[in-house]
């Protein structure tokens, strides 16, 4: 039967349940080296315009029925495909672009009490991070502790929802008032799934001292 959570453990290397979560690289681009030609060439068929066209081309391109030349007829259709082609290419390059941008963006990583530098894509379900002031967070976060006093951070959400008015988020309450080493924090979450739901989440937090 599928589970409908998802189970995080901190600090517990004898059943590392984290390990089976995919980790934090994205990637929007559609092709590689070896698939953007074939692939590429192959979309450019799911416009009807383009089938139709091609069809076009073969007839014309038939002496017994045209009196135009092969090369007449193949060119604009060649020329039309390749400039679909070189524009697919050059917005898949964007997006490969943007990918490698925040793929490699650095975030500190809580590791043994030591603070280190990581790339986003490195970061793992489970990690503990320090989020400093006017930084991008760089994936689904539970705020553990805020340095103000009331356990409050208040944080813009423009890349998910477009709005510009900075939101209150509160810490769970155990993890900011009682825990200072997070070497030591002992604890299980069961949370959701991942899904598109920015504005609900459920979860519970079972902690053992």
């Amino acid at each position: 039967m599928e589970s409908k959570s998802r189970i995080i453990q901190f600090n517990n290397s004898d059943i590392d349940l984290n390990k089976q979560y995919q980790n934090n690289e994205i990637q929007t681009s559609k092709y590689n080296i070896f698939t953007f030609l074939p692939y590429s060439i192959f979309l450019q068929f799911n416009n009807y315009f383009n089938i139709y066209f091609l069809i076009s081309t073969i007839i014309f391109s038939l002496p017994q029925i045209s009196n135009y030349t092969p090369f007449a007829s193949i060119f604009p259709f060649g020329l039309v495909i390749s400039i679909g082609v070189i524009r697919e290419g050059f917005e898949d390059y964007k997006k490969a672009s943007f990918d490698k941008l925040y793929n490699n963006s650095k975030c500190t990583k809580i590791d043994n009490e030591k603070e280190i530098e990581i790339h986003w894509k490195e970061v793992h379900v489970g990690d503990i991070l320090r989020i400093k002031k006017n930084e991008t967070i760089p994936a689904d976060v539970l705020v553990l502790k805020s340095e103000i006093k009331n356990g409050f951070c208040y944080l813009e959400t423009m890349n998910l929802d477009g709005e510009s008015a900075l939101k209150v988020k509160e810490a769970v309450g155990y993890t900011h008032l009682k825990v200072s080493n997070y070497k030591c924090l002992s604890a299980v979450l069961n949370i959701d799934l991942p899904n598109k739901e920015i504005y609900n989440f459920n979860g519970s937090m079972t902690y053992y001292d």
